[in-house]
């Protein structure tokens, strides 16, 4: 069985120095299926007219595995900043500067989060809902 193993993975190696297949079609032991991208693990988020926020109220966004920076695609142009806690204390609110974000394009607000983040959407427009997707 090893054997074979060997002589599919050297046949494999042949063809691929030969040009006749790509790395990516060399089955090996080892091969595993890549993580989740970040933005593949988006969620959406809704902000409903007079909210100022998303998500609403004292609830939180988090940070997680998939990614390091926090990044928004909203369906429709809008400005908004990105407010998240530092070290989980409700005291220490920081929030970033406001960003113009183009409708349908994707926007670093954040980078270089750790994993648990609780973070939140501020909208310039209270009035308005606001809807689109976020990836952390």
């Amino acid at each position: 069985m090893r054997t074979k193993k060997r002589l599919a993975l050297v046949t494999g190696l042949i063809a691929l120095g030969a040009g006749l297949i790509t790395p990516a079609a060399v089955a090996t032991p080892e091969h595993r299926a890549p993580a989740a991208s970040c933005l593949g693990g988006a969620w959406r988020y809704d902000k409903a007219p007079g909210e100022i926020d998303a998500p609403p109220g004292a609830a939180y966004y988090r940070t997680t595995n998939r990614c390091a920076d926090i990044q928004v695609k909203p369906s429709n142009g809008t400005v908004l900043k990105l407010c998240y806690l530092k070290n989980h204390d409700e005291n220490q609110v920081v929030c970033k500067d406001e960003v113009n974000v183009p409708g349908g394009s994707w926007k670093i607000l954040g980078t270089d989060f750790k994993d648990g983040v609780e973070f939140w959407l501020r909208f310039s427009n209270a009035g308005a809902r606001k809807t689109g997707l976020v990836a952390a």
